[in-house]
């Protein structure tokens, strides 16, 4: 069998390689907030904050999920720490923010509650 004519020829041990397949940093950035949005959206959808898109349904609460998710964005934040840019550094900081005070307000509302505060999916 003949291999495809439409395969590059390089491969990574290839002379060219790195200078034919480089990323571009425009869309890396993009992926990395890409991937921090969506697992901040499925930490807020676990913590009761967003719909739950196969039923609809706001408020369904599973901690354990959620906390995956938090943690996830913990770990990138350690494994990525002094490689991101200022942007994609603010992008996680503010999810983490979020996430960690979404998982707050859920297990301990009296927490987040006083004078002028609001809880519930509108405060986050």
């Amino acid at each position: 069998m003949n291999p495809p004519t439409d395969v590059p020829s390089t491969a990574p041990s290839e002379p060219g390689y790195q200078a034919e397949m480089a990323p571009d940093p425009e869309r890396i950035s993009a992926l990395f907030d890409q991937l921090v949005q969506g697992h901040m959206q499925m930490a807020l959808m676990f913590l009761g904050r967003l719909p739950n898109p196969h039923t609809g349904e706001i408020g369904e609460v599973n901690l354990d999920a959620a906390q995956i998710f938090i943690e996830q964005l913990e770990m990138l934040e350690v494994k990525t720490q002094g490689n991101l840019s200022n942007s994609e550094a603010r992008t996680l900081g503010q999810a983490l923010a979020a996430t960690r005070m979404g998982f707050v307000e859920v297990v301990d509302p009296a927490a987040t509650t006083g004078p002028g505060k609001a809880v519930g999916p509108s405060s986050v």
